[in-house]
């Protein structure tokens, strides 16, 4: 290697400090509308910070949590049915796109209501709900999703449906009225 300049090298190869100074700036961006949950102690924490960082936009990302270091060691969910029905006043109803009746299964009243959510995340643990889109027009409002998973039999599900939602002049939802497309075999 030739050499320029002066310098101190002794005969061995001298490289200058490699700095990296630079900002991603889409990521960067992105972060400003996060949730930080850095330092939270407990699930309970990172919700109640989630819940109070208010919605943006239809989707809501946090970071810097460590739910390993929790008491209960799990993370915020779209299961959390304490979460969920903190959304539904004591009278409200949801009509599940299943049942006997020709308006599938009707449950009555916030812990009907819960046990009724709460067979759909027995029947399907690993439910996911995503390509969604959302509107609401005074008390009024519908959600379209795409909703995924495998039942604890082993069937694969699928399907795209929908929600028809009636709100409280609170705000909370009155009645949650859900269709699911029915595919054949």
């Amino acid at each position: 290697m030739r050499r320029r300049g002066r310098g101190r090298g002794r005969g061995r190869v001298v490289l200058p400090g490699f700095t990296d100074s630079h900002v991603h700036f889409p990521t960067w961006a992105l972060a400003q509308n996060e949730v930080k949950l850095d330092g939270c102690t407990s699930r309970a924490e990172a919700l109640a910070r989630i819940r109070d960082a208010g919605r943006t936009s239809s989707w809501l990302r946090g970071h810097g949590w460590r739910d390993a270091d929790w008491p209960d060691g799990r993370p915020p969910s779209r299961h959390d049915l304490d979460a969920i029905m903190s959304h539904f006043p004591d009278d409200c109803v949801f009509e599940a796109p299943r049942g006997p009746d020709r308006w599938g299964r009707r449950f009555l009243g916030k812990e009907e209501v819960r046990r009724g959510l709460a067979t759909r995340f027995e029947g399907i643990p690993n439910v996911h709900y995503g390509d969604d889109d959302h509107f609401v027009c005074g008390d009024r409002g519908v959600s379209e999703w795409t909703i995924n998973g495998t039942t604890v039999d082993g069937i694969r599900v699928d399907v795209r449906g929908c929600d028809l939602w009636t709100f409280g002049s609170d705000g909370r939802i009155v009645r949650k009225d859900s269709f699911w497309k029915i595919r054949d075999a």
